[in-house]
């Protein structure tokens, strides 16, 4: 499990999901106004995925499956986070008040690399099973 490549790209946005949660949860949902409880929730949403994604090395259709479903959370959580952002920080763009959308863009980072791979690894081993 830990030697494959995708399976260290997935532990990676575990770690940089809990701290996209610590950097992001006053920046992106006060501002704005919306009930602060959708934070914890995309949080908790977005690190079951990362586990789920780990953990379902052997069946790796859901694995790829589970990962879409991250990338699509992470845009959600950029747009909501994008909005909120251009309506409080004057289009200050990279300021440090902004470190969540470089975390939230390696976050995708990750999981368009741990799909690559799990692809990869499914050619591989359909090109495996067509010799025998």
């Amino acid at each position: 499990m830990i030697q494959r490549i995708q399976s260290i790209f997935i532990f990676f946005y575990i770690i940089s999901t809990i701290m996209s949660y610590y950097i992001s949860s006053d920046i992106i949902f006060n501002p704005i106004e919306i009930d602060f409880n959708l934070s914890k929730i995309l949080f908790i949403i977005n690190l079951f995925i990362g586990v789920l994604g780990f953990f379902l090395y052997k069946y790796r259709s859901k694995q790829i499956l589970i990962l879409k479903t991250g990338v699509l959370i992470q845009i959600i959580f950029l747009i909501l986070g994008a909005f909120g952002f251009i309506s409080i920080n004057n289009n200050k763009f990279f300021g440090m008040d902004n470190l969540w959308i470089i975390i939230c863009l390696i976050n995708l980072y990750f999981l368009f690399y741990a799909i690559k791979y799990i692809n990869k690894d499914i050619r591989l081993l359909d090109s495996i099973n067509r010799i025998r």
